[in-house]
C-alpha cells in the first residue's frame, strides 16, 4: 500500500457513522485503470477461448466428415483393385486362348484395353485416398491448433481474472471505511493532502 492524495471527506467531527461507511476517499485514477485494464484483458481472453472453442468444434465435425471421405476411398480403392486384378487375369487368359487360336486378336485387345482402364481407376482411387488422408491430417492438426489456442486464452482468462481481483482490491483500498459503528471526534486530514495507509 503507498501513500496518495486525499481526493474526498465526507464526515466532520460529530459525524454518525456506521461500521463500512466510506468516510474518506483516496485518489484512485491509477486503480480505476488497472480494473479496466484488467476486465479488458479478461473480455479479449474470453472471446478469444470461445472463438477457438467454436474453431475447434468446427474442426471436429470437418474431421468426422473427412474420416467418411477416407473411409469411402478407401472402400473405392479396394473395388478397383479387385476389377484390376479381375482384368489382369482376363488379359493373361485371352492372351492365351488368342495363342491357341481360341478367340480373336480383337478380344484380346478389348481385354488389354479393360486392364488398362482398370489400372487408370485403380490410380485414380489411391489418388483420391491419398488426398483423402492428407486432408484428414490437416484437419487433425488444425484441431489440435485449436485446443492449444483454446488452453492459451483460457490460461490467460485465468490471469486476467486474477489480475481483475487484485485491481479491485487495490481499488477498494481507496476508500476510507469506518471500522465501526460511532461518531467521528477528530478529523486529522483534510482534502488535497497525501495520506499514508
Amino acid at each position: 500500500d503507498r501513500p496518495g492524495r486525499l481526493v474526498e471527506v465526507n464526515v466532520v467531527e460529530g459525524t454518525r457513522v456506521r461500521a463500512g461507511d466510506v468516510v474518506a476517499r483516496i485518489d484512485h485514477e491509477e486503480q480505476d485503470a488497472a480494473v479496466g485494464r484488467s476486465r479488458a484483458d479478461l473480455e479479449v481472453a474470453r472471446r478469444g477461448a470461445e472463438r477457438a472453442a467454436a474453431t475447434t468444434a468446427r474442426a471436429a465435425a470437418d474431421e468426422g466428415r473427412l474420416r467418411g471421405s477416407v473411409e469411402s476411398a478407401a472402400a473405392q480403392l479396394e473395388e478397383a483393385q479387385a476389377q484390376l486384378d479381375f482384368a489382369r487375369e482376363a488379359e493373361i487368359r485371352y492372351e492365351e486362348l488368342l495363342r491357341q487360336g481360341i478367340v480373336q486378336v480383337e478380344r484380346r485387345d478389348e481385354a488389354v484395353r479393360d486392364r488398362r482402364a482398370a489400372e487408370a481407376r485403380a490410380t485414380s482411387a489411391n489418388a483420391l485416398l491419398a488426398g483423402a488422408r492428407s486432408t484428414l491430417e490437416v484437419a487433425q492438426a488444425d484441431i489440435e491448433v485449436a485446443r492449444r489456442t483454446q488452453a492459451e486464452f483460457e490460461a490467460r482468462a485465468q490471469s486476467s481474472e486474477s489480475e481483475l481481483t487484485q485491481a479491485l482490491a487495490s481499488l477498494e483500498k481507496t476508500f476510507v471505511r469506518a471500522p465501526f459503528d460511532g461518531v467521528v471526534v477528530s478529523k486529522e486530514a483534510e482534502v488535497g493532502e497525501v495520506v499514508s495507509p
